[in-house]
């Protein structure tokens, strides 16, 4: 076992770097089908009773509420306070009876079945859904990976050549999400204080489930280190050596003994680039936003304002106006669209690289790169 603790990471370097091999697969070569296909990949790779017959409604019993026997004394007597004509009408009363609505027990509980079957139908559609997204998510993720290293837009061929891996990914993921979400909610139904709900104010209420506030943020944060170890380090092995998630976890926890201190420095600067990258993807995205959107309206409007003056001189020429004034429209929002991903794709390919430059840094026997034949980068 190799032994690195000592070792100096030039972590400025490993961010250069990843920031001009970032740039080199946004724009060398430039091409918006590749850009949208590679931010499709990053994008998904990323990456939440039964019916019983009992309820049904009696046929046996009246259609209506009251029969003529058991009226209520309050309908009996009772006059129409603006015409004097009686509501107990022999034919108003008939009319009534004809038009009458079932018993509300009744219909709700005609009802209570179908609801039933409808919420059991959509929560399974959901479930199915939650599944296929995270099993696609896992062999994408795989697929981003050869991608950023190849500076290809590929899907067919890794989607099928890292079968395996992304298969043990997906197992790994619906396990680990399974055994988190029990223990928040375990530590939650045991931890919280029911006495606290007393409290009209939601300081009370915090005060009183300090504690278990505490607890939570400590598994989340255990959970948040597992996710990124899983994606950081974890995935680049199983990448590399073509074996299981157990199996990389072994070889990723030998190596996270060796590099405790440089590793730390990693997800802190990491947490510094996030949180730097976010604000100034949402500052560029924000500009372009408004100048693209005011140039579209801009031109919208030229063309709704000629077909406005043409309206009575030529009416099919004006309809034309109008149509080009909303495909204008959508091209400049198309063009939003491609520019919002030229400046988001960017910053999720210099994670990946800047981890994986990282992590070559710590093993020593690892060099993606030069193994995926990817000219260029150090």
């Amino acid at each position: 076992m190799e032994h690195t603790e000592s070792k100096k990471i030039d972590f400025i370097a490993l961010a250069s770097t990843a920031m001009a091999w970032a740039r080199k697969v946004t724009f060398s070569p430039f091409s918006l089908k590749k850009i949208f296909i590679l931010a499709f990949i990053a994008w998904l790779g990323a990456g939440m009773q039964g019916c019983h017959m009992s309820y049904w409604p009696n046929h046996d019993m009246p259609a209506h509420p009251f029969t003529q026997s058991q009226n209520p004394p309050a309908v009996k007597n009772t006059q129409n306070a603006v015409s004097g004509i009686k509501v107990n009408d022999p034919n108003i009363m008939a009319s009534t009876e004809k038009c009458a609505l079932p018993k509300s027990a009744n219909f709700i509980n005609m009802l209570y079945p179908a609801a039933i079957g409808i919420i059991v139908a959509v929560a399974a559609i959901l479930i199915a859904l939650i599944f296929f997204l995270s099993w696609i998510s896992a062999r994408f993720t795989f697929i981003f990976f050869e991608d950023t290293l190849k500076n290809d837009a590929s899907i067919h061929d890794p989607f099928h050549r890292y079968k395996k891996e992304g298969n043990s990914l997906f197992v790994f993921n619906l396990v680990y999400m399974a055994l988190f979400l029990g223990l928040v909610c375990l530590v939650f139904l045991t931890g919280f204080d029911l006495n606290s709900l007393t409290h009209k104010n939601i300081i009370g209420l915090v005060m009183c489930n300090i504690p278990l506030i505490i607890i939570l943020a400590i598994i989340t944060l255990a959970g948040a280190l597992v996710s990124t170890f899983t994606y950081d380090f974890v995935v680049p092995i199983m990448y590399h050596d073509r074996i299981k998630i157990t199996a990389a976890w072994k070889v990723f926890w030998e190596k996270l003994k060796s590099n405790k201190k440089n590793i730390l420095v990693y997800l802190l600067l990491k947490i510094a680039f996030g949180v730097f990258a976010a604000i100034a993807a949402i500052a560029v995205c924000l500009v372009l936003a408004i100048i693209i959107i005011l140039l579209g309206l801009a031109a919208g409007m030229i063309f709704y304002a000629l077909g406005h003056l043409a309206v009575k001189a030529a009416p099919l020429l004006a309809y034309i106006f109008y149509i080009l004034a909303a495909i204008t429209c959508i091209i400049f929002l198309f063009i939003l669209f491609a520019a919002m991903l030229i400046v988001i794709l960017p910053v999720a390919l210099f994670f990946r690289v800047f981890s994986i430059k990282f992590f070559e840094s710590i093993a020593g026997n690892y060099n993606f790169f030069h193994n995926s034949s990817s000219p260029g980068l150090p």
